[in-house]
């Protein structure tokens, strides 16, 4: 039963990321609903074979972050410099959400921040499941006002397009890949081990600004 829960809820999360990528790039996701249904429970999969089989728990983000790279590329056709936008923003913004909406559930008593550390339970759940429900609030928010970004066009994409890169784009594509990953590869490490929530928040959030501002720049070509 807690494979199972553990499993459901981590589709949710999964699904929480794939659905904040496809409304802030302005991707169709009913066009594609089915495949990231099944991309996000492949995920899920992944990451409870990496927190209770591998027993390699403070690399589950960084690896997760791979996967969406990887199932972006090669599901749904994405050009990888894109992918790679949009699994550093998407998977950014859910957890810069998840931050958000954890210490505000530490000032109830139904949250702890043992719960954070568990696999499963209920304020585990409660933990995921709002964070979820907030994730698809604001994913139908950014649709129903028309606030993604344009620069990218609808897969498929020409599979050459990471040759073609030059310069100030090319960079970016770099600076992305490795601002996720590293807050991917160490944040667990923080929150876990020195108590950092108040670290991670700000390095999560300024992150996300940073990689949102250089997208909206080039939405208007500069």
């Amino acid at each position: 039963m807690n494979t199972f829960l553990y499993i459901f809820l981590g589709m949710l999360d999964s699904l929480s990321s794939f659905v904040l990528m496809f409304a802030i790039f302005s991707f169709p996701l009913r066009q594609y609903f089915k495949e990231v249904t099944a991309a996000s429970l492949f995920i899920s999969f992944v990451s409870y074979l990496n927190r209770n089989m591998l027993n390699i728990p403070n690399w589950d983000m960084a690896i997760q972050f791979f996967f969406y790279i990887a199932i972006l590329v090669a599901i749904f056709k994405v050009a990888l410099p894109y992918a790679i936008d949009l699994a550093s923003v998407g998977y950014l913004s859910f957890v810069g959400i998840q931050f958000i909406v954890y210490p505000l559930l530490l000032l109830t008593p139904i949250v702890t921040t043992n719960d954070a550390q568990e696999l499963t339970g209920l304020g585990t759940s409660i933990i995921q499941i709002t964070t979820d429900a907030i994730c698809y609030l604001v994913a139908f928010l950014i649709y129903r006002f028309n606030l993604g970004f344009s620069h990218i066009s609808w897969p498929p994409h020409d599979s050459f397009l990471l040759y073609k890169l030059k310069g100030v784009k090319l960079f970016w594509s770099i600076v992305s890949t490795l601002a996720a990953l590293a807050i991917c590869s160490t944040m667990y490490w923080i929150l876990n081990y020195h108590n950092g929530l108040y670290i991670v928040i700000p390095t999560v959030l300024g992150s996300l600004a940073l990689l949102l501002y250089f997208s909206y720049r080039r939405d208007y070509g500069q």
